[in-house]
């Protein structure tokens, strides 16, 4: 050849783009469907303790029920209440994460009491399937901390729970102890173990 014209271009950049956009959307698509799969979920876990109140509290329409069976059914409701209640906050506060409106409350908080508040909450729970439950406290815990009391209690309100709901048979302990944080701290620290 005796000439050639030409124009050249970088497209790098416009690559680079595209393959970022690419991975947003698969990040998305991603997120879309695990957001799927946490409300089926959900929906699966309202149900079940919703179910159970309506059931009892038609129960408790029977005129000839005796007062034992009538304090055991509106115990029975108020239990799966407390746990419609929690699953309900756990989804609210998703929700708050994800708009980025989740706030913490940093307030003198006593750790003691929150564990044992979660623990005696979970107790029918753990004798509804014969399984020990124990709090063990460590001389060494604080008596307060600076801390949000009701995100401790929610999060060892969760393991316990599910501690329990997945412990077939034994026990399940709760321990509280004194540790050291990241930055050299003083903290709480809070263990879970089941057989």
């Amino acid at each position: 050849p005796l000439r050639f014209d030409g124009i050249t271009l970088d497209v790098t950049a416009d690559l680079l783009k595209n393959q970022e956009l690419e991975d947003a959307k698969d990040i998305a698509v991603r997120a879309n469907e695990l957001k799927s799969a946490f409300l089926a979920n959900m929906s699966h876990e309202i149900r079940t303790p919703l179910g159970a109140m309506i059931g009892f509290a038609d129960l408790l329409r029977d005129q000839g029920l005796s007062r034992t069976e009538q304090s055991n059914y509106i115990d029975i409701m108020a239990r799966n209440g407390e746990q419609l209640s929690v699953i309900i906050n756990d989804i609210l506060d998703l929700s708050k994460v994800e708009a980025g409106h989740l706030t913490l409350e940093f307030t003198d908080t006593r750790p003691d009491e929150v564990a044992s508040d979660v623990v005696s909450l979970l107790r029918v729970k753990a004798k509804e399937k014969d399984l020990a439950l124990e709090y063990i406290i460590d001389e060494s815990m604080p008596e307060a901390v600076v801390s949000d009391p009701y995100r401790v209690r929610q999060v060892l309100l969760n393991l316990v729970a599910n501690a329990i709901k997945f412990t077939k048979f034994g026990s399940v302990k709760v321990r509280g102890r004194s540790g050291v944080g990241e930055k050299g701290g003083r903290c709480v620290i809070f263990e879970i173990e089941d057989t």
